[in-house]
């Protein structure tokens, strides 16, 4: 399933599908923002597919009631719950290079990583990364690939677009090459990462589901970075990876980031996709009589062949 905006980016990855003969279909959702702009996107991507015979799922963002809620945080989430409903095994985005380099200097003045976009985070997959703003844009105008602009993309009050707007091009025109040293430097804490994550031992069933002992993260001098390492293709943040931490003796304590559902059982903690987590019970009854979750109380109790 390709998320389409409707932009350039993601309008010429729909054409790349079709030219390569990939079977797809399309998500979009219409943000009821910019005085009805993102309607008349919504509209230019249902049309877009009816001319290809793609199928298209169209979603109404509902906006919070309220009004201290930070909208793009929120809008974020809502988009890939609705992504991740659909059910589909994988989810294309048409993330570039640039947004790589925004993400990695957003995340550092927001003292969160040095990270910035990955090519596939569970079930999400971005096959446009290697590949400039610059080079897209050549690409949609040689072979004349029709898209929406979002002016919304000018306005500097966005941190996102402050960045990309203002600050990047100011270091640009200063240090040679800023954009590049800048991604060196997030790969380099990526092999990092990627060491750390070797050492956790993530492991995956028949059926899609991932599991960890919770020996292996007791052990550990720094258990919560070692969990993040881990986790975060999957959607955690560190602040979640603290909590499961602090949740370890909880069995049957549950997690969800965007994408998945994070369960605490006896021994092991297990990772499952949102979309078939609905059916899971994670925890061995047998060694606990009284469980709390969410709004409700459970009691146990081991019956003779006769009485079940």
């Amino acid at each position: 399933m390709l998320a389409c905006s409707g932009g350039m980016d993601s309008s010429v990855l729909f054409h790349l599908l079709l030219r390569a003969h990939i079977p797809f279909s399309v998500a979009h959702v219409d943000h009821l923002t910019r005085e009805g702009d993102s309607t008349a996107d919504a509209i230019f991507v249902q049309q877009l597919c009816e001319s290809y015979n793609i199928e298209c799922h169209l979603y109404q963002l509902s906006h919070p009631d309220n009004s201290t809620v930070n909208f793009q945080s929120f809008a974020h989430d809502k988009r890939y719950a609705f992504f991740q409903s659909l059910a589909y095994d994988i989810i294309l985005t048409a993330h570039h290079q640039d947004d790589i380099v925004e993400s990695i200097f957003l995340n550092f003045v927001q003292g969160r990583s040095l990270g910035g976009i990955y090519e596939q985070l569970g079930n999400v997959v971005r096959p446009l990364l290697p590949f400039s703003r610059s080079e897209i844009s050549d690409f949609a105008f040689e072979n004349d690939i029709p898209y929406v602009e979002d002016y919304s993309n000018l306005d500097n009050s966005y941190d996102r677009n402050f960045i990309r707007n203002e600050i990047l091009p100011l270091l640009s025109s200063r240090f040679e090459n800023v954009s590049n040293r800048i991604i060196g430097l997030s790969e380099n804490y990526a092999e990092q990462q990627k060491l750390i994550k070797d050492l956790i031992q993530i492991e995956k069933n028949d059926h899609g589901r991932y599991n960890l002992g919770k020996g292996t993260i007791r052990k550990a001098i720094a258990p919560a970075a070692m969990l993040y390492a881990g986790l975060h293709a999957f959607g955690f943040s560190r602040k979640q990876c603290r909590e499961v931490i602090k949740a370890l003796a909880s069995v049957g304590a549950q997690i969800q980031s965007s994408s998945h559902i994070l369960t605490i059982d006896r021994t092991h903690i297990y990772i499952d996709p949102i979309s078939k987590a609905k059916s899971i019970i994670a925890f061995d009854y047998r060694d606990v009589q009284h469980l709390s979750f969410g709004q409700y109380e459970f009691t146990f109790k081991v019956c003779t062949q006769a009485a079940h």
